[in-house]
């Protein structure tokens, strides 16, 4: 319990010190409630309005940094009462492809908006406004996007209302965002529960055993059409740690090595890579197994090797391992092949 105070003390002082995260926004439209219901077929509270901002964040590096967001205002309260949810969306197709930008995750912050909550969805780093490469599944980075996120909006609140603090706030997101939403978390509860406790949480479809579940099923037996999925993962965490390689030519057979290129320089989308990955395995193994992807003596080494970088990196990535004192749903769509 002492801990807990303390560390909260702490947080609160190192914000007091800092700068304002909440850097700009600007205004991107509204929804009325008719519209959003026609756009859901569903009987929905109130309309919203819809704001980008951009917020202060640490980069892959630890230096300060610049990332972008969306923000999602409702006409009416949930009970008069002011409850966010701070959404982390999916694997997105490429660095425009973010809430932001009404894109990926726009859906999803426009439901929860028209039920009543303000909604924040971070666009994570290395998407959005922020430059360089997205650093893929990597844990630290989510939570650390999605934390700031949280201070910036609560920053927006209190300029726009004058209320320095939020009634409840949930966390939840799908896919790569259900790994993000448990990442965050954990930073939350361990770090900032004092200052920004959480009433509840619903992480959805999320992988959050990397260097197990997702290493076996990348080296295991089994064929899959998101092929390039350990591509995004390698290069993603090479960003963060620069240690998982010399060069990708390590990695990857020569087949694969000039549209990883083209994807890690923005040249090709995500599903552009799946589609040209999915074809060349077919080609070369007339089956679409992860594992041919790998150089053969290095796919050894990792297997081999409990501590190789490749593995400490993604077991530094896993989200599942931690006891959680939050009231947590966890979800799981039977229909999500991804």
């Amino acid at each position: 319990m002492f801990k807990t105070l303390l560390t909260g003390i702490i947080a609160l002082f190192a914000l007091s010190l800092n700068a304002q995260y909440l850097l700009s926004s600007e205004f991107l439209g509204q929804e009325t409630k008719a519209q959003l219901e026609a756009r859901f077929g569903l009987d929905l509270r109130n309309g919203v309005k819809k704001y980008k901002i951009t917020y202060m964040t640490t980069g892959v590096h630890g230096q300060p940094d610049t990332a972008s967001g969306l923000i999602i205002v409702p006409t009416t309260r949930l009970d008069g009462q002011l409850a966010v949810v701070a959404y982390q969306h999916g694997t997105t197709n490429g660095p425009d492809d973010v809430p932001s930008r009404q894109m990926s995750g726009l859906d999803e912050s426009l439901a929860y908006g028209a039920m009543g909550y303000h909604v924040c969805a971070a666009d994570y780093l290395g998407l959005g406004d922020n430059e360089g490469f997205h650093p893929y599944i990597h844990a630290g980075t989510e939570a650390s996007a999605g934390l700031d996120m949280i201070i910036a909006m609560s920053e927006f609140i209190e300029d726009e209302t004058g209320e320095p603090a939020f009634d409840h706030l949930f966390v939840s997101g799908y896919s790569q965002g259900g790994h993000a939403a448990m990442a965050l978390m954990k930073s939350l509860e361990q770090n900032w529960g004092a200052i920004y406790p959480m009433t509840a949480a619903t992480p959805m479809s999320g992988p959050y055993s990397i260097s197990e579940v997702m290493f076996e099923r990348m080296i295991g037996d089994e064929e899959y059409f998101f092929v390039s999925y350990p591509i995004y993962a390698m290069l993603g965490l090479q960003e963060v740690h620069g240690n998982l390689y010399d060069s990708i030519e390590q990695v990857f057979k020569p087949a694969y090595i000039s549209a990883i290129d083209a994807f890690y320089n923005h040249q090709v989308n995500l599903a552009e890579l799946t589609t040209f990955v999915f074809a060349q395995l077919l080609a070369d193994n007339d089956s679409t197994f992860m594992r041919d992807l790998f150089v053969d003596s290095t796919l050894q080494e990792i297997e081999s090797n409990s501590d190789h970088p490749i593995r400490v990196a993604m077991r530094e990535s896993d989200t599942y391992d931690w006891k959680t004192n939050t009231p947590t749903r966890l979800l799981y769509c039977t229909a999500d092949d991804q």
